[in-house]
């Protein structure tokens, strides 16, 4: 275990312990559970939950956040709890995504809420990096939540290289609601991007699609042309496959 030291909100070139005082360190939320990535001594840290962390432990992920590709995101709320069986916090989480996606420049490709994970598929942004966006998330629903811990402590995020991929994280995304026998169908699953593919409903957050480039550029949206794929019915992935997936 990494020695954790509790800063409040301070600054690092005071708070920490003078033996240390020249490492780089890094930042544990427990508010979001997420590892922050490594900032300088002198910089305040994010809110008052933080603690910094002594690096004793290995390095763990490398995440590529300027490539200029999207980004397929994956995180879990703490022991995958179903905490997103909560109607409100579902819809305050959907408020949070569209607050960070305008005010970073984000594009928002498609997303689902699941009871207990949630997978975005995500642009860049435009103003900082994916892993701050990601954390600004999580700590903004965690405090609207308040009642413990909410999420697990890192995320997936794979970067998605072309079209074909784009596709198929896609349509993972708006299948998984039926693959987990949730749902027979995507459109039936209420905290998805689906809805607005098909039919171009207001989801509560701006989905970068044909629908939307022809709003902006003042023409008026024609349905689109959604792919023939059939799409099973959660009977018919169960008879398949055997019990439903936990993806």
């Amino acid at each position: 275990m990494p020695h954790v030291w509790p800063a409040f909100g301070q600054t690092w070139e005071t708070d920490p312990p003078p033996s240390i005082r020249t490492q780089k360190l890094k930042v544990w939320c427990p508010m979001s559970g997420l590892l922050l990535a490594r900032r300088g001594k002198r910089e305040p840290l994010p809110c008052h939950h933080c603690f910094v962390i002594i690096p004793t432990m290995p390095q763990g992920l490398v995440r590529f956040q300027q490539s200029g590709q999207s980004h397929f995101v994956t995180f879990s709320c703490y022991r995958r709890q179903p905490r997103l069986a909560d109607k409100n916090l579902c819809h305050y989480f959907l408020a949070s995504l569209e607050r960070v996606r305008s005010e970073r420049a984000l594009r928002v490709y498609g997303y689902v809420l699941m009871p207990e994970h949630v997978h975005l598929l995500l642009s860049e942004p435009e103003r900082g990096l994916l892993c701050d966006a990601i954390l600004a998330i999580k700590i903004s629903v965690a405090r609207h939540h308040g009642g413990g811990r909410l999420w697990q402590r890192r995320y997936y995020d794979r970067n998605v290289s072309d079209h074909a991929e784009f596709v198929e994280k896609l349509r993972y995304i708006h299948r998984n609601p039926v693959a987990r026998g949730l749902v027979e169908r995507p459109e039936d699953w209420e905290w998805s991007s689906f809805r607005h593919y098909e039919e171009d409903r207001d989801t509560g957050v701006e989905i970068e699609s044909e629908w939307t480039a022809m709003r902006r550029e003042g023409r008026i949206p024609k349905p689109m042309k959604l792919p023939e794929v059939e799409t099973p019915t959660s009977g018919q992935i169960q008879a398949r496959h055997g019990a439903p997936s936990k993806g």
